[in-house]
């Protein structure tokens, strides 16, 4: 089909193809817009199930508005088959994108809440795509992302043309709920199990089972009876929070899921809080108890320790009295003298002893207390160590977070600047200046050109218009450049302008060229307002993550 022409639309090339259809790009013939088209598989057009799932297709898009969806602009059938012309997103689809190198976490949050947003939208107006995976959705150059294919999308609204009934297993099996893969009533929800799936494999490359080693049958089991493998058997440095996320939205009960969009995505951008006791709150409940019983039995030690120390060492004088009493009887007064001038000094040892012991007692006493203080020392110096490593690694996220959307929004403005300036460069090729030597009175010196202005855009208006006619000898060389300011070009599009300029001068020939002129677009790209907004936002959202890093602070 490329080379041919659908409605206004000259096909140009293929995008991609698949079981039920052909995507080409196409232009629009009078408004250059690029466009996909998106034709239904000549063998399958004489399948009436398959044309009214595309018509449905159709109908489905045709209600939904919203950035982070792709558009439909029209729909067509006839001898040649059936035709969706949609808005063209230049990009690449998001599976693509995972496998051309990983994404970091912060970017991941980002273009997954702009997803949610699209999914939550469409939710609204009572849609539910039953199709949801990174092959569905368009990671665009503006760094946005856009949920396309609304194929087998089920319209609650609508419940007497719903062509997708219970018990029929439609969508990509890796990405199916439990309810899905069992043929049950489905809801919004089993889009939100579809994330969570898709949110997988954004963070870790990779799908949840591996489909080259497990069957059809083996893959549904596990949807329905094991949940998705732990994302650190594929990053270990993805965060806890983010596992939760995954698990809560891939739960098997839908009850237990995340019930909109909005909510997954409140959780999805909540910062992640630290709470409960400090000490403990890290440790598995068999470290609690282990914990608990060394402080038991270290304070049993301690009380039979201080047990042990208060009772106070006794000390015999049996053999010092034995030695006074024969002292006395062989030696007599004058050793018994010496004896009373020896015993002082021992008496006073003795009673040394005695107060030694009962002040050793004292600090034996306050020994086990200052330990305990100490130990408590420790304990509040972990705490202090743990709390500042903890507003680290907070400061440290939010700085993280400061980067990315910097990168982001330097992105997007970048985007912003190339796409202006083509369409200023689009709009200014719609100027056409042109001039013509009048051939007036052989007397008459110098020359005399006629110029000639038109606009050939009905899109855009041109003020302070200025241009110049060079001049130039026979030889080739330039002799001068005049330059006139006409001004504000008010003719409606397509109707000329005319005006004369004379100058006295002799030249074998002359050019007439467009100077300069000020574009005033009237039907500017909603791509630049789109880009504009998410400027905004970004810009609001680094302030946001700057005050919170000062409050860290």
């Amino acid at each position: 089909m490329i080379g041919e022409k659908i409605l206004n639309y000259h096909i140009d090339s293929l995008i991609g193809e698949g079981g039920v259809g052909t995507v080409f790009q196409a232009t629009h013939t009078q408004l250059g817009r690029k466009v996909a088209i998106k034709a239904l598989n000549p063998l399958l057009v004489n399948n009436e199930q398959v044309k009214q799932r595309f018509r449905q297709e159709a109908t489905t898009l045709s209600n939904l508005q919203h950035i982070n969806i792709i558009t439909l602009y029209d729909y067509l059938e006839n001898e040649k088959g059936l035709f969706l012309i949609m808005e063209y997103a230049q990009g690449e689809a998001l599976d693509r994108f995972i496998k051309k190198c990983p994404i970091p976490e912060e970017q991941v949050r980002y273009y997954f809440s702009l997803i949610l947003a699209g999914m939550e939208y469409a939710h609204k107006q009572g849609v539910i795509h039953r199709d949801i995976k990174p092959s569905n959705i368009i990671i665009t150059q503006d760094a946005s992302a856009k949920v396309l294919d609304f194929g087998i999308a089920k319209i609650l609204k609508e419940n007497k043309n719903n062509l997708t009934k219970p018990g029929a297993q439609l969508g990509t099996v890796m990405y199916m709920s439990p309810e899905q893969v069992q043929g049950k009533e489905i809801d919004q929800r089993t889009d939100i199990y579809s994330l969570g799936v898709t949110l997988f494999e954004m963070l870790t490359g990779k799908a949840p089972y591996d489909e080259t080693q497990l069957t059809e049958f083996d893959v549904f089991n596990k949807i329905v009876n094991d949940p998705l493998p732990p994302l650190k058997q594929f990053n270990g440095a993805i965060s806890e929070r983010m596992q939760q996320l995954i698990d809560k939205a891939t739960a098997k009960n839908p009850a237990e899921r995340f019930q909109s969009c909005a909510e997954f995505k409140e959780a999805l951008l909540k910062q992640e809080e630290v709470t409960g006791d400090t000490t403990t709150q890290n440790l598995r409940p068999t470290q609690v108890k282990a914990t608990d019983a060394i402080a038991r039995n270290t304070s049993a030690a301690s009380q039979k320790q201080r047990k042990k120390n208060t009772h106070p060492k006794r000390v015999s004088y049996a053999p010092l009295y034995i030695l006074i009493f024969v002292l006395v009887g062989l030696v007599g007064f004058v050793i018994y003298s010496e004896f009373m001038g020896d015993d002082a000094p021992k008496k006073g040892i003795a009673d040394n002893r005695k107060n030694t012991t009962g002040k050793d007692q004292e600090v034996i006493k306050k020994d086990p207390k200052t330990g305990e203080d100490q130990n408590k020392t420790k304990e509040e110096d972990k705490e202090k160590d743990k709390e500042d490593e903890e507003k680290k690694k907070k400061i440290e996220a939010q700085e993280a977070i400061i980067d990315s959307l910097n990168s982001i929004k330097k992105h997007l403005q970048d985007t912003l600047k190339t796409i202006q300036r083509k369409r200023t460069d689009s709009l200014m090729r719609g100027l056409v200046v042109d001039g013509r030597l009048l051939e007036e009175d052989e007397l008459a010196e110098g020359m005399t050109v006629e110029v000639t202005l038109v606009n050939n855009r009905s899109d855009v208006k041109f003020k302070d218009v200025v241009i110049a006619i060079k001049y130039f000898n026979a030889a080739g060389a330039e002799l001068e450049e005049y330059v006139h300011k006409y001004g504000d070009l008010a003719k409606e599009p397509k109707v000329p302008v005319t005006f004369k300029i004379k100058r006295n001068i002799e030249a074998a020939r002359f050019q007439c060229i467009r100077k300069s002129a000020n574009p005033q677009d009237l039907s500017p790209p909603a791509q630049l307002d789109s880009l504009n907004q998410k400027i905004k936002k970004i810009a609001e959202e680094i302030k946001t993550a700057q005050e919170k890093k000062e409050e860290e602070n």
